[in-house]
């Protein structure tokens, strides 16, 4: 599976954080092939946390599709904290502690824009980036296009980005295909190794 956990947003809200913890414990090692440390740990109990109690006040997220840890295929490990499909848009989590580093902007916006260019299902969603600082209640800014925000301020957000009618399939769009184009010079070389160049043949003609 390409992800730690994945379930709604009732299920966030309603089951034991020790389960889906324990799910992602399996997936870290699956991946990494060692146990996470305890800053990781800790780090999923505080997103746990304040997870299950945004989606219990906002009981119109029920159906919304929640994805834990989601591995950005080819990507050298790269996996968003949580991504949130709603009926009409996608919301890409990032969560942190400490003070607010434009590393940590760019972070979570990269996630969002890989997603919305490279994910099959993702290509006709907006994608929302918001990163959220669980020691920094009451924080809520915007930053080069990223929200941010503290952890009580997630049900707000959560709202704000509405989305309530309907509902979509998580596992259908965990299983889409992800893409990234080519890089600049690995495009380059599949040009010189595999097409024809028109400019040398036709100095080679004349």
């Amino acid at each position: 599976m390409p992800y730690g956990w994945l379930g709604t947003g009732c299920e966030i809200a309603d089951i034991s954080p020790g389960v889906v913890e324990r799910a992602l414990r399996e997936s870290y090692a699956r991946y990494y092939s060692e146990s996470p440390g305890d800053s990781q740990v800790g780090a999923w109990q505080d997103e746990l946390a304040w997870l299950s109690a945004s989606f219990k006040v906002v009981p119109e997220t029920c159906g919304w599709g929640v994805v834990l840890e989601y591995e950005l295929p080819g990507e050298g490990g790269r996996r968003p904290d949580v991504v949130v499909l709603t009926s009409n848009r996608l919301i890409v989590l990032e969560f942190k502690r400490g003070r607010m580093r434009p590393g940590h902007v760019d972070q979570v916006k990269a996630y969002a824009s890989d997603l919305r260019d490279y994910h099959s299902e993702s290509h006709n969603l907006p994608v929302d980036p918001v990163l959220v600082y669980t020691d920094r209640p009451g924080v809520r800014v915007e930053e080069d296009g990223v929200r941010v925000i503290g952890p009580d301020r997630l049900p707000e957000i959560l709202r704000d980005l509405d989305g309530f009618d309907g509902r979509q399939n998580m596992e259908h769009w965990a299983r889409g295909t992800y893409a990234p184009l080519p890089s600049l010079v690995g495009a380059a070389k599949r040009i010189f190794r595999d097409e024809p160049l028109p400019a040398i043949r036709r100095a080679e003609s004349a």
